[in-house]
């Protein structure tokens, strides 16, 4: 049984992904980073975008692969059901192309190419879904397992032109990543990224968002952001614009920012960070008018057949019509020359459920299917802290932990990690996610008490 185990982890580690970090590509010096100090606007006059030598082309990418056991909760009964268990392998290629035509502009795009071969999962099926007047039925309330077929997929998760106009103002045009919010684990302020960072794998390439990006920094005492973002259809009233200053008041760095779309009321979010005696502390907030995501709620249906009259409780996906308060606040500090880096944060979510509708049986099966689920803003309250320890053992090896607390429902997520570089471009990482607390809360809802999970990449 353990041979099998460790060939079928083995077995799938010969692929590729993106890493864009092998290509030089110096996101900060062309719109900053929210995680960064101020961008200078000489800094961007003296670089522009390469070398006096053009065309420039260069081609990058990693080599990856992973294998994903998860364990479901009750391991160590008498009568647990292994068979249970689900191990998920996938191979995943992202190729990156970065091409410098002149010192004021560039291309780059990247090319996802994924492979997952079939595994048994489970099929959820549910009786009744509303949304607002519209009633859907299905049939079968039930869970059972099916062998899913072979996944192969190609996608564009970025693609862009970079220019600039007099080294004034600079435009980034195309399906692009942004840094916006200065949380580590949670950026309220962030309503633009279609792919938030993911807490237990922070490596993952993630999908762009389509739209205009604009800077227009002065110095380093003020900068200028906006995005129009042009959604993924036609309708107008899916698209919006966001804007940014960041300025310098003393020692600490803040922003304000606001959120604009057609036929919505408007969303408006600030941050700051600044640091003391080797300590970053930083916040951000978001206020909103009205609901900003889909949750779930129970509604009481009344329909006929014939003469007969039912009443049911269904699910109804709905949204808040009440202004709320999004914001997190942390600190952060790092010693041995970077070595050792640890932070904890606070997030409150006032768009989050304030009581447990995990446990409702007529939306739990609504919620395994995604519907008004968002993870790790599922809640109104919530803690976090990660630490992380490099060349520990060696110089090749970092371990970390990072955990993640639901405060009102008690259930956490654990995840700790062991990173391995025993050579240039080769990585091999090991995860732990395991998941705490009583049933049906945010962390345990989905029946899984760990994950098992193994990557090699290689960068080149």
């Amino acid at each position: 049984m353990l041979n099998r185990v460790l060939a079928l982890f083995l077995l799938p580690f010969f692929s590729f992904a993106v890493d864009t970090s092998s290509l030089n590509v110096d996101e900060a010096a062309m719109f900053g980073s929210s995680n960064q100090s101020m961008v200078s606007s000489e800094s961007l006059t003296k670089t522009g975008l390469g070398t006096n030598t053009f065309p420039q082309v260069k081609f990058g990418g990693r080599l990856f692969s992973a294998a994903d056991w998860g364990v479901c909760r009750g391991l160590g009964n008498s009568n647990y059901a292994w068979s249970n268990n689900l191990l998920q392998t996938y191979l995943q290629g992202d190729l990156s192309l970065d091409v410098r035509v002149n010192d004021g502009f560039r291309i780059f795009g990247s090319a996802s190419v994924s492979y997952a071969p079939a595994v048994s999962v489970p099929i959820v099926s549910t009786n009744f879904l509303i949304n607002a007047s519209s009633l859907l039925v299905t049939t079968n309330v039930q869970t059972n397992f099916q062998n899913s077929t072979n996944i192969a997929a190609i996608a564009f998760k970025e693609f862009f032109a970079d220019l600039n106009i007099a080294r004034i103002v600079y435009l980034r045009l195309g399906k692009q990543n942004l840094a916006w919010g200065r949380g580590y684990f949670w950026t309220p302020t962030d309503l633009i990224n279609i792919q938030k960072v993911d807490f237990v794998n922070r490596d993952i390439s993630r999908e762009g968002t389509y739209g205009l990006r604009l800077h227009i920094p002065y110095k380093t005492y003020f900068n200028f952001y906006g995005f129009a973002n042009a959604g993924s259809t036609l309708d107008f009233n899916q698209y919006s614009l966001a804007l940014k200053t960041e300025f310098l008041l003393g020692p600490v760095e803040f922003s304000l920012s606001g959120f604009f779309r057609p036929n919505r009321r408007s969303v408006f979010g600030a941050d700051f960070s600044f640091g003391i005696a080797g300590w970053n502390f930083y916040g951000e907030g978001l206020l909103a008018q009205d609901g900003q995501t889909d949750k779930l709620r129970t509604n009481t249906v009344t329909y006929s057949v014939g003469p007969t009259t039912f009443t049911n409780a269904v699910p109804e996906l709905y949204r808040e019509t009440n202004a709320f308060l999004r914001a997190n606040i942390g600190v952060s500090k790092s010693l041995d020359q970077d070595r050792l880096t640890f932070g904890v944060e606070g997030f409150y979510n006032g768009e989050g459920y304030d009581n447990n509708p995990l446990g409702d049986p007529t939306l739990k099966p609504a919620f395994s299917l995604g519907l008004g689920y968002k993870p790790r803003e599922f809640g109104k309250w919530y803690a976090a802290a990660y630490i992380s320890r490099s060349e520990l053992f060696a110089k090749t090896t970092t371990i970390g932990v990072s955990a993640v607390w639901n405060i009102l429902d008690s259930s956490v997520l654990v995840s700790p990690s062991v990173t391995v570089t025993p050579f240039d471009y080769f990585t091999a990482s090991f995860r732990l996610p395991m998941y705490f607390g009583p049933d049906n809360r945010e962390f345990t809802f989905q029946d899984r008490q760990l994950n098992a999970q193994l990557e090699l990449s290689y960068r080149f």
